[in-house]
């Protein structure tokens, strides 16, 4: 539901953007290929990153339902060299469910840019671990190899059973810097 919300209003507000104040269009949405449709929706989805982005903070609870909570303990960028660097996020995971679960971070975007990295951990039932999330980025147009170079991160928190069925999933996109 969040999901279509969140598309719903991209839309919204990219056609209102698009009028001007004599009801003229900047774009003749109805000409515009597929993929210049899915640009304008990009570049609406990142201008809403600066009003609706949630600014990281060490112990952050990202989740917290169903007897899992999951938190952002801290978080650091490891350079190894010119496009290649490694985003560990290290989070605290508590299950007090019945069963193990497995806890994922998938379809990563740093700053913007799509990682094909997916990260998991493991954790068994009543039982609360720090673990950690490596997103590499080697190669990729992110240009983060400090932490000052971070922007923001989004992806998708998503808790499985050992069966791999989906529990829970909740969208998490963090901005990171000066909030003040």
């Amino acid at each position: 539901m969040k999901k279509i919300f969140a598309f719903v209003l991209i839309l919204s507000l990219a056609f209102a953007s698009c009028a001007s104040s004599e009801g003229e269009s900047e774009y003749d949405l109805d000409t515009m290929s597929a993929d210049e449709l899915y640009a304008l929706i990009d570049a609406a989805r990142l201008r809403l990153m600066e009003f609706d982005g949630t600014y990281a903070e060490p112990d952050m609870v990202l989740y917290d339902e169903q007897g899992v909570k999951v938190a952002v303990a801290d978080w650091n960028v490891r350079s190894f060299g010119k496009d290649d660097a490694t985003l560990d996020m290290n989070i605290i995971i508590e299950n007090d469910t019945d069963a193990a679960i497995i806890v994922f971070a998938k379809n990563p975007r740093l700053n913007g840019w799509a990682l094909s990295d997916v990260s998991s951990s493991s954790i068994e039932s009543g039982a609360r671990a720090r673990k950690k999330f490596s997103f590499d980025y080697v190669g990729s147009k992110a240009d983060v190899m400090s932490n000052d170079d971070l922007q923001d991160i989004q992806f998708a928190l998503t808790v499985t059973g050992v069966d791999y069925k989906t529990l829970a999933s909740t969208d998490v996109r963090l901005q990171f810097g000066n909030h003040e």
